[in-house]
């Protein structure tokens, strides 16, 4: 099981470290990738290695498909939709 979370981390450590390279080399070139923005929003670098972990297990106790980037569109696109929606999710999420 320790392999097997381990294997997880490396490959959304795989998944992470573009991102944050690529915010790093063009900062303003995020406009219309909410996941880019919310990376660019963190300044620790542990926090910035940490939360994209934290928010895959938010995008999955939505039940939201794709990789981490599509998702965040997806949720962006629910949330302009219905913000209520996302309100009880993320109440439900606290409480789960």
């Amino acid at each position: 099981m320790a392999q097997n979370n381990n294997e997880i981390i490396k490959v959304k450590d795989d998944i992470v470290a573009p991102l944050i390279q690529n915010i790093s080399n063009n900062e303003n070139d995020y406009d219309d990738d909410p996941l880019q923005q919310f990376i660019y929003a963190l300044r620790a670098p542990e926090t910035r290695r940490q939360y994209p972990r934290r928010l895959q297990v938010f995008m999955d106790f939505i039940n939201i498909e794709g990789d981490l980037k599509q998702q965040s569109k997806i949720l962006k696109g629910k949330i302009d939709n219905d913000k209520e929606w996302f309100k009880i999710s993320l109440f439900k999420f606290f409480e789960f």
